[in-house]
């Protein structure tokens, strides 16, 4: 993850993953949403996912198409699957 020159924005963000489809599809559409966000913006993302992905709450547009993901509270083993890039950049930026 690189950031802007202010240190406050994701610039740019890229990913290596091996596991499961789930896993991958989801860390692919964690970089997409969050280039350009802010680090406050990019940490309310990782708890509304989290919340969508357990049935809580669904995103609104622009990134509506997150909700794609949104059948998967119906399989509370899988959870762990599409929040782990999530949870791995909450930790990241907890550490800049």
């Amino acid at each position: 993850m690189t950031l802007d020159e202010t240190e406050s924005k994701i610039a740019d963000i890229k990913f290596e993953d091996a596991g499961c489809a789930l896993c991958v599809a989801c860390a692919e559409f964690m970089a997409i949403a969050i280039k350009g966000k802010s680090i406050i913006q990019a940490l309310l993302m990782v708890e509304q996912f989290h919340k969508m992905v357990t049935g809580h709450t669904q995103f609104e547009p622009p990134l509506e198409k997150l909700n794609i993901i949104h059948g998967v509270s119906q399989y509370p083993m899988r959870v762990n699957c599409v929040t782990l890039a999530w949870h791995t950049l909450k930790v990241a930026l907890s550490l800049v």
